[in-house]
């Protein structure tokens, strides 16, 4: 290029003063794409060494969640760790620590050893003889190795927060009936205490009864029922603060005086044959009035459904020392 003059201007004789160079050395283009193949293979390397990394901590952030930062909650990405053996948390531009791998690990083991510990605290509250049982919280706890085939919710009409529970229990070989419940306490002067327990009974099939249903209902009974509750729907008899024997829901009765067993009745006592809905069942009354204790036998359970069969199977289960309940 020259100038107005016609003579040339500076950059064009600084060029020609430099004349050719030395042959072989690659072109402009050719070190430009030369520097943009490095580029690519260290942003490569870059990818490759931290991937690893990023999947554990995304993996572990996700099954801890609550625990790595602010980022879920406020809708935007989990922020991402890209060392699973640094020592020192990483920050994200909103301030949220990001857990590393060891973290978060540690984490996960010191809420397992947590669940570990509650469980065995709710294992202590059942045994083979009662295999359920409520927590304090109110929930059901079934000890390991059993389940729970039926249920019959609140016999007893209690109102929250008390509640109880009929269960059939199994663990395959063995079964239980039971009757839960949680209860408020009091003291020696029958005064709230604010406090709460879990009772439980519990019982063989077939020692009183042929049906569950029927256990249940004696069990309420014996209890003391709420109005409402399971008992007063099913209980065949009630005595009365005059001590009369009253059939309920239509049973038919013939009350005759029990025969006394030793160490288990008393003169006085009396027996009752029950009919209701097509079945039989024997009912023994221990005491008088508020006081007496009802218990219920299915005719199922005897050889014949007869007063005198009756007798016998109370004698053989005073005998064995199980007795009636």
């Amino acid at each position: 290029m020259r100038d107005d003059d016609g003579g040339l201007v500076l950059a064009d004789l600084l060029d020609s003063s430099f004349g050719t160079g030395p042959d072989g050395l690659p072109t402009p283009s050719e070190r430009l794409g030369e520097g943009r193949r490095a580029l690519r293979h260290r942003r490569r390397a870059l990818v490759a060494g931290t991937t690893a990394a990023v999947v554990a901590t995304v993996g572990l952030a996700t099954a801890l969640s609550g625990t790595v930062g602010r980022g879920s909650d406020a809708g935007g990405p989990l922020p991402l760790a890209t060392s699973g053996t640094s020592a020192t948390p990483s920050a994200d531009p909103s301030g949220s620590a990001t857990l590393t791998t060891t973290e978060l690990q540690a984490s996960l083991e010191r809420l397992s050893r947590q669940a570990q510990r509650a469980h065995r605290d709710e294992q202590e509250l059942v045994s083979n003889q009662f295999p359920a049982s409520y927590a304090a919280d109110g929930r059901l706890v079934v000890k390991d190795g059993w389940r729970v085939t039926q249920r019959v919710e609140e016999p007893m009409g209690f109102r929250p927060p008390e509640a109880s529970l009929g269960v059939v229990v199994t663990n395959g070989s063995d079964t239980r009936w039971m009757l839960l419940t949680l209860e408020n306490m009091v003291d020696g002067q029958g005064n709230p205490t604010g406090a709460q327990a879990p009772t439980a009974a519990a019982d063989d099939p077939g020692k009183g009864y042929s049906r569950f249903d029927d256990w249940l209902a004696s069990m309420v009974v014996l209890n003391g029922p709420r109005d409402g509750s399971y008992s007063l729907r099913e209980a065949l008899i009630a005595v009365s603060d005059l001590d009369d024997v009253q059939p309920l829901h239509g049973a038919r009765l013939d009350v005759r005086p029990m025969p006394v067993v030793d160490g288990y009745t008393s003169p006085g006592d009396r027996m009752v044959q029950a009919r209701r809905d097509g079945r039989t069942s024997f009912v023994l009354i221990r005491g008088h009035g508020p006081d007496a204790e009802i218990i219920t036998v299915d005719a199922d359970l005897l050889p014949e459904p007869t007063f005198a069969a009756f007798v016998d199977h109370v004698r053989d289960q005073v005998a064995s020392g199980e007795g009636l309940r």
